[in-house]
């Protein structure tokens, strides 16, 4: 219960602010007349974005006992549901809610701070998450890491068919 709390304060704060409060705020600080269809389409992406971004989210606090939050990370490697075919399903689905909300409110500077959003994460992830998971769950960590890609379904088992 207190992961699943402590779930849903940090995705009501964090995500809350970073994925939705400022890329709405500044979508409608710059709003352009979008294709036809983006509208649409943005709303598709921003409750796909949303639903793998819960999936992960519950894997986190059911399997591994704690939450997205790096003050109360899982204590149980995770690597189940939207794990199995990525890294950082979290990551992607804030990254596709974003995209979505650009396409609704018709913003180009919502789509570049879509990448901008993207480069940070990576960083973060590169330089803080994997070597604390690497240092937590070892060769575990490794392992998992030789199977499955940081951001694209199925990237490694392409690769490995192509070699």
């Amino acid at each position: 219960m207190k992961a699943l709390l402590g779930t849903l304060v940090f995705s009501i704060l964090v995500p809350g602010a970073f994925v939705v409060a400022f890329p709405v705020a500044l979508g409608m600080a710059s709003r352009s007349p979008g294709f036809v269809g983006s509208r649409t389409a943005g709303l598709f992406l921003i409750l796909v974005g949303a639903a793998i971004y819960i999936w992960a989210a519950t894997a986190f606090v059911r399997e591994g006992k704690g939450t997205p939050s790096p003050t109360a990370p899982p204590t149980q490697f995770v690597a189940v549901g939207p794990y199995r075919y990525v890294r950082n399903p979290i990551y992607i689905g804030e990254l596709i809610v974003v995209a979505g909300l650009a396409a609704v409110l018709g913003s180009a500077p919502v789509l570049i701070y879509a990448g901008g959003l993207f480069a940070v994460l990576h960083m973060f992830i590169v330089t803080y998450e994997e070597p604390g998971l690497r240092r937590r769950f070892g060769s575990a960590y490794d392992g998992y890491v030789s199977e499955v890609d940081r951001w694209l379904p199925f990237g490694k088992i392409s690769r490995r068919k192509s070699t």
